[in-house]
């Protein structure tokens, strides 16, 4: 008997659950049913805009920086550290030390 009861409990809960979330859908359903709700839902899921507006993203300040970030070295230029003993070390970019022209050729001392 107490097994039925709790078994009663459970249902009635999870009904009420049931109803309640029925009723937002039928509430969203309605809501879809008109231009302004339809617009509405297009502009919050695919970020769009109409003719004539213009979008605006605002960025944290953490994620925001005045310099695009630097690329990594590529592979061989990693393999080229290696192999020269590391002399590009003043800087990921063999441009900035100098070291190496621009055909990749190191300069005869």
């Amino acid at each position: 008997m107490a097994e039925s009861k709790q078994n009663l409990e459970k249902v009635t809960e999870e009904a009420a659950v049931l109803e309640s979330r029925q009723q937002a859908l039928n509430s969203d359903v309605e809501k879809l049913k008109t231009p302004e709700g339809v617009e509405e839902e297009v502009r919050k899921k695919f970020s769009v805009v109409k003719d004539g507006e213009q979008m605006v993203v605002l960025l944290d300040d953490k994620t925001a920086s005045s310099a695009p970030p630097q690329p990594k070295p590529g592979f061989w230029k990693r393999v080229w550290n290696i192999v020269t003993g590391g002399i590009f070390r003043g800087g990921d970019d063999a441009s900035t030390t100098g070291t190496v022209s621009e055909t990749g050729n190191v300069p005869a001392e």
